[in-house]
C-alpha cells in the first residue's frame, strides 16, 4: 500500500458514488499544498488531502505520519471549509481502515499519534473495495466549522 494507491482507491470510490462527478487528481510534483483530490458531486465540492501510515500500531505513542500535513495543506483545507466546501485529511492506516479528519482538528504540527487521531476523527472502513465517501461527507457536514483568526488559530 502507498499514498498513491490510497488516492486511486478514493478516486475510484467517488466514481462509484456518482458516475457524473467531476474528479480531479492534482499533480504532486507541481501542486505543493493543494489537496490530492477535488471532487464535485451532487452540487458539493469535496477536497481531500490523503496520507498513508506505513506502520500502524494502535497502542503506539509515536507520530503516525512520516509525511505529515504541511502548514500550507492545513491552511488550504481550512480555507475550503470556511468558503463552504467540504474538505478533509484522510489517513489510511490499514488496507481497509482510514481516519477522516476535519481540517480544524489537524494539529499545527500536522501529525498525530494513534490515540490522538482516534479522538478527533471518523474511523472509516472500506467495504468490497469501496470507501463510503457519503459517510465521510456526512461526518464533515455535521462537523462544526470553527472560526479561525488571521494566523490560522482556533477562536473560541
Amino acid at each position: 500500500m502507498s499514498e498513491k494507491r490510497f488516492v486511486e482507491q478514493i478516486r475510484d470510490s467517488a466514481r462509484r458514488l456518482d458516475r457524473d462527478a467531476f474528479i480531479w487528481k492534482t499533480n504532486d510534483r507541481f501542486s505543493l499544498g493543494i489537496p490530492d483530490l477535488w471532487i464535485i458531486t451532487r452540487g458539493r465540492l469535496f477536497a481531500i488531502e490523503a496520507k498513508f501510515c506505513a506502520h500502524w500500531d494502535e497502542s503506539s505513542s509515536r507520530p503516525l505520519l512520516s509525511h505529515k500535513f504541511s502548514g500550507t495543506q492545513i491552511s488550504i483545507l481550512r480555507q475550503i471549509r470556511r468558503a463552504g466546501g467540504l474538505s478533509c485529511g484522510a489517513i489510511q492506516v490499514e488496507p481497509s481502515t482510514a481516519f477522516i479528519l476535519d481540517p480544524n482538528d489537524i494539529p499545527p504540527g500536522g501529525n498525530f499519534n494513534a490515540e490522538e487521531v482516534a479522538k478527533v476523527s471518523l474511523r472509516a472502513s472500506r467495504d468490497n473495495g469501496v470507501w463510503n465517501l457519503e459517510d465521510w461527507m456526512t461526518y464533515l457536514v455535521f462537523s462544526p466549522v470553527r472560526k479561525m483568526d488571521a494566523g490560522s488559530n482556533l477562536v473560541d
